[in-house]
C-alpha cells in the first residue's frame, strides 16, 4: 500500500481539498490471493460538486385542485374495484376447479365401485357354478355307488338263491340215494 500525500514540490494551494482516488492492483509479489491498492490524492474538481445521478430537472409543480383530487380518488376507487373483481374471478375459478376435481373423483369412485361389483359378482357366480358342479359330480358318484351296490346285492341274492337250489338238489340227491 502506498499512501502518497501531496508532494510539497507540486503547485497545490495548502487550503485546497482533495478527492481520494483508489486504484486496486493484484499483488503478485506477496502472498497468493492478496490484494494491493494505492491511494492517490488529487485536487477536488469544483465543477463536480453534485454527483451526476442527483443532478436533474427540478420537480414539476402540479396544480392541486378539487377536481384533481376527485379524479385521483376516482382512479383509486376504479383500481380497487378492478382488483376486487379480479380477486373474485380468481376465487370463482378456484371453486370451479375444485368442483370439477370433486366430480372427477366421484366418477372415478363410481367406476371403481362398478368394476369391483362386476368382479365380485363374477367371482360369486363362478363359486356358485363350481359348487353346483361339485354337487352334481357327488350325486353322480353316489348314483354309481348305489348302482354297484344294487348289482352286488342282486349278485349275492342270485348266488345265495343258486346255493340254496344247489343245497336242495344236493339234499334231494342225498335223500334219493339213501
Amino acid at each position: 500500500m502506498k499512501d502518497s500525500p501531496p508532494n510539497p514540490n507540486d503547485n497545490i494551494h495548502p487550503d485546497s481539498t482533495f478527492d481520494a482516488i483508489i486504484v486496486w492492483k493484484e499483488n503478485t509479489k506477496q502472498k497468493v490471493g492478496g490484494m494491493a491498492y494505492e491511494v492517490i490524492l488529487a485536487p477536488a474538481n469544483a465543477e463536480a460538486t453534485v454527483p451526476p445521478q442527483l443532478a436533474g430537472s427540478p420537480p414539476k409543480e402540479r396544480p392541486i385542485s378539487g377536481e384533481f383530487i376527485q379524479q385521483k380518488l376516482k382512479d383509486a376507487e376504479e383500481r380497487r374495484l378492478a382488483a376486487e373483481v379480479a380477486k373474485l374471478a380468481l376465487i370463482a375459478k378456484d371453486k370451479e376447479r375444485a368442483a370439477e376435481a370433486a366430480k372427477r373423483v366421484e366418477e372415478l369412485n363410481d367406476s371403481f365401485s362398478k368394476t369391483a361389483e362386476k368382479r365380485l359378482s363374477a367371482k360369486f357366480d363362478a363359486a356358485e357354478e363350481n359348487k353346483n358342479q361339485h354337487f352334481k359330480e357327488l350325486q353322480d358318484r353316489l348314483k354309481e355307488h348305489e348302482k354297484r351296490s344294487e348289482q352286488v346285492r342282486q349278485k349275492k341274492l342270485n348266488q345265495s338263491a343258486s346255493e340254496e337250489k344247489a343245497d336242495e338238489e344236493a339234499e334231494a340227491a342225498a335223500a334219493a340215494t339213501s
